[in-house]
């Protein structure tokens, strides 16, 4: 039996849009943000993408600003599990957010942080 290892950062569940890049080439898409931590996110996509794929995350910000204010993190998929409706994918980050740049991505996204 495969033996559960503990997250290293604490998650924070919402929901928010992200736009979701593929860095082969395909195209873009719309998914659904279902939580996100230091060190990644789980997304709710009708797209699947393999382990491995690697992706830009862009997310913009809940607030009236301008466009080119958004955000990029570029990650890979870590876990992919098909569901009914469609599959969550897990999305590890190329690079551990700080604790003042998730707490600022956050704010940005309107998400109420427990942090």
């Amino acid at each position: 039996m495969k033996q559960l290892v503990p997250r290293k950062f604490d998650r924070n569940r919402f929901l928010v849009d992200v736009d979701v890049k593929s860095l082969d080439g395909a195209s873009p898409f719309k998914a659904h943000a279902l939580d996100l931590g230091q060190s990644g996110l789980a997304i709710f996509a009708r797209r699947f993408l393999p382990v491995g794929h690697a992706v830009e995350l862009i997310f913009r910000p809940n607030r009236k600003v301008d466009p080119t204010d958004t955000c990029r993190i570029i990650g890979r998929v870590v876990n992919a599990r098909v569901d009914a409706d469609g599959n969550v994918l897990g999305i590890s980050f190329a690079k551990t957010l700080t604790a003042r740049e998730i707490s600022s991505l956050e704010t940005a996204l309107g998400v109420n942080s427990r942090r």
